[in-house]
């Protein structure tokens, strides 16, 4: 009743929870834009990077904020509990066209899960991807169109290539078993179905492809979104 439209019956005012919420992850903002201060090392700390690096939180999933928040920081938690919220609600459903929810991070995103075998009785759980799983190092992080050429998952040699570069690892291999349950992932996922063994895909009846003509000022990353638009 309170945010709703005055058009329609309410008050018409804003929401104030969204609206803190949106205060607090402007601070990831001022903090990857390379600003110099005490809270801003602090969180260099917590991660394990440094002034130069620090867009790189841009492109993670909602998961690998989940340790500094259980930090308790005084503000520094409650600005990335903000963050994790932010980051996991920016993908937009395939629909939209605006190429968001193939862009976002395949490993440590709860938006993201697939079937992974288990020792219990059922077999298997559903669960967010975590890169070791597959032999990629275990601060990877890739998009998930990054995997994928044409609407088809990059062959083995190519994605070493991927990773060898990304990350400057010029000895990176990957096991033929560890790009076989990459495969096997991947179709809980994506594809053009609904299901897979009777569990429902994250993202059904989809191609792994770009959209060429994303909607005007719309962003397909949390890396683009923080640029200023442009008219």
């Amino acid at each position: 009743m309170i945010n709703t439209p005055r058009s329609k019956g309410g008050l018409g005012l804003f929401n104030i929870k969204k609206f803190t919420v949106s205060l607090k992850a402007a601070f990831i903002l001022i903090y990857v834009r390379g600003t110099e201060d005490h809270w801003c090392d602090r969180i260099d700390l917590s991660f394990g990077i440094n002034k130069e690096n620090r867009k790189e939180i841009l492109a993670w999933g909602d998961l690998r904020f989940e340790n500094i928040i259980k930090e308790r920081l005084i503000c520094i938690s409650s600005i990335f509990s903000a963050w994790k919220e932010l980051t996991k609600h920016f993908p937009t459903a395939p629909e939209s066209k605006d190429n968001s929810w193939i862009s976002q991070a395949l490993f440590h995103n709860s938006n993201i899960t697939t079937k992974i075998p288990t020792n219990n009785a059922r077999g298997f759980k559903m669960c967010p991807l975590e890169p070791v799983y597959f032999g990629f190092p275990h601060n990877c992080c890739i998009k998930i169109i990054d995997l994928y050429r044409g609407g088809l998952l990059k062959p083995r040699e190519e994605i070493i290539n991927l990773i060898a570069e990304k990350y400057n690892m010029v000895n990176f291999d990957m096991e033929e078993g560890s790009y076989l349950r990459l495969i096997r992932a991947m179709k809980f996922i994506v594809g053009w179905r609904e299901k897979v063994e009777g569990t429902e895909i994250t993202f059904p009846m989809t191609i792994p492809v770009t959209t060429p003509n994303p909607p005007k000022y719309s962003s397909s990353t949390m890396t683009n979104g923080q640029r200023p638009v442009k008219s």
